[in-house]
């Protein structure tokens, strides 16, 4: 059917245009549901579809069309409206938001509408103002120029039509449920009648052979006499058994009161559970600091120089912060500290390595319950698959053995789960925090390579909150003097290590910006898809128009809400 509406749908041009729908590979944890965003595989109404899962094209789900409500079966042009739309997204990519359902970016909702297939249905739009009075308008329209189902005059509304249906069956129902009670209640008034009748017979009986009724037994008076004996004489014996055992408890009291009055007497002392001489607990004490701070030597890391292009780097402020590190006077070789999720190699420094593992078990926490990851990753970050986090004394040993930049205070490695860092008290937990956030990023997209501000700034985002309200004032001025880079700049940037530190610091807090305007303005499950869809080989944009189009239309319009949020 054509029309004069502008959309290559309606026009007739679906056939020209590409499928969007590419494959998503997840890792093993990988969520199952893409919010929205999969291929129609079933027309059900005008207004529902079935959809197949984007990221699980095996899972499929029923969703119906915000905005809208078209005939039901049995109504007059539910047919004509069914196949319309089947001929219009049928086999193709959708995406199904709270204002409605595009199509390869066309608004399907407004189409239907527009070309006299479905009513408006403001309830569960009503707080999308822009979409409602699209729809009105459309559905106004179409009533003028008498199109589809408006063709007829003035048809029923489905609302109309669902609430006549639903009076007449559920006086269907109300009769059957009350011809239906009302033969159960017969049958059991019947039931309740015999069975009072047969019980009464049958004590008759019983009383007529001599029998007497004891705790629900039918006994002869000797049977009931000897059972009441029977009773009494086990309570005796458990009160007399009760007794003995509270005798028995109490010469075992006393008994140990003396052992412990013979023993004070020989000059002893009770030292865990044994009793041993004051010489004997001494040196039971020395042993155990002795073997508490005896820690295990191991090798020094290899540099990650084979993966140096993936290694992210944490943000410049050592290189103005005057960051206070210990001389190198103790012993060189590594030593080990476990910890559930994580294994602390250090060069001496015993007390930061203790407090930084156990931030890090706190922050593991905290982020995974910010992303709402499932569980399973405490296994995948458990035991022998726990996370490694080497501690330099310097910086300048840092940068020299790991071939990093002048500014940089600490990195991470994807392939062996390692995070890099130094030694300075007033900086460790923001290094090791942001190495963890790239490391559990990466865990989420598979471990690959992405866009440079995508990783820096995820790994910013979930860092604490303390001096991100500053960041955000640095930005802002930095708004004010037009200082800040450009979304096409931040895109295209690959070596983005290279940069001064201040330009460095700029593009850690824009790209951490951007971040949160991309999961404010949809779940986590979205975003880890958009990433995933780069990871496959699609440009930023293409990713862009699949996962946030209906969200900010254009990459303009992402541009405008990122600047506003700085």
């Amino acid at each position: 059917m054509k029309t004069k509406h502008n959309n290559p749908l309606v026009k007739g041009k679906s056939s020209q245009i590409a499928p969007l729908f590419l494959s998503i590979l997840f890792a093993s944890y990988s969520l199952a549901y893409s919010g929205g965003l999969g291929v129609v595989k079933n027309v059900v109404s005008g207004d529902t579809v079935e959809i197949s899962d984007f990221v699980n094209p095996r899972k499929t789900f029923t969703t119906h069309i915000n905005g809208i409500d078209a005939p039901e079966p049995g109504q007059p042009f539910f047919n004509e409206s069914k196949t319309f739309l089947e001929k219009l997204i049928l086999g193709r990519t959708v995406k199904n938001t709270d204002s409605g359902l595009f199509c390869e970016g066309a608004p399907v909702h407004e189409i239907m509408v527009e070309q006299g297939y479905a009513w408006v249905y403001k309830d569960n739009i009503k707080n999308d103002s822009y979409t409602r009075n699209k729809l009105v308008s459309g559905e106004s329209k179409a009533r003028t120029d008498k199109k589809g189902l408006w063709a007829t005059g003035n048809p029923v509304s489905p609302g109309e039509y669902r609430r006549s249906e639903e009076e007449r069956k559920h006086d269907e129902r109300s009769k059957r449920q009350l011809l239906a009670y009302e033969l159960d209640r017969k049958a059991r008034v019947k039931a309740e009648e015999q069975e009072r009748q047969d019980l009464e017979k049958y004590e008759t009986a019983q009383i007529a052979k001599g029998l007497v009724k004891y705790m629900d037994f039918w006994l002869t008076p000797e049977q009931r006499d000897q059972y009441i004996e029977k009773i009494r004489k086990k309570r005796v014996a458990e009160e007399e058994t009760r007794i003995e055992r509270a005798r028995e408890a109490e010469r075992q009291r006393l008994a140990q009161i003396q052992y412990e009055v013979e023993q004070t007497a020989k000059g002893l002392i009770k030292y865990n559970g044994n009793w041993v001489t004051p010489e004997q607990k001494h040196l039971a004490e020395e042993s155990l600091v002795k073997a508490k701070q005896d820690q295990k030597i191991v090798h020094p890391p290899k540099g990650p120089s084979t993966v140096a292009s993936r290694i992210p780097v944490s943000g410049p402020s050592l290189a103005s912060t005057g960051m206070r590190v210990a001389p190198i006077t103790r012993s060189q070789e590594w030593q080990e500290l476990h910890l559930d999720h994580f294994r602390i190699f250090h060069k001496g420094c015993s007390e930061l390595a203790d407090k930084t593992g156990k931030y890090l078990e706190d922050r593991f926490k905290a982020m995974t319950k910010k992303l709402d990851i499932v569980t399973g990753l405490d296994l995948l970050w458990y035991g022998q698959n726990s996370v490694k986090l080497y501690i330099y004394p310097s910086q300048q040993e840092l940068v020299e053995e790991l071939k990093l930049p002048k500014w940089a205070a600490g990195c991470a490695n994807y392939e062996t789960r390692t995070i890099y860092s130094i030694e300075d008290e007033d900086d460790i937990k923001r290094i090791v925090t942001h190495e963890l956030g790239h490391l559990l990023f990466a865990d989420m997209i598979n471990k690959k390579f992405i866009i440079g501000w995508i990783d820096e700034g995820m790994a910013r985002w979930l860092e604490p909150e303390e001096g991100r309200a500053a960041r955000k004032q640095s930005l802002a001025a930095a708004k004010q003097k037009n200082s800040l880079l450009s979304l096409n700049e931040l895109t295209s940037m690959r070596n983005y290590q290279a940069l001064s530190s201040t330009k460095a610091q700029f593009f850690y807090a824009q790209s951490e910006r951007l971040i949160d305007v991309l999961m404010q303005a949809s779940d986590f499950v979205t975003f880890q898809g958009f990433c995933i869809h780069i990871q496959n080989g699609s440009d930023f944009a293409t990713a862009f128009a699949i996962f946030y189009s209906p969200k900010f239309r254009t990459l303009e319009g992402l541009n405008q809400a990122w600047l506003d949020s700085m």
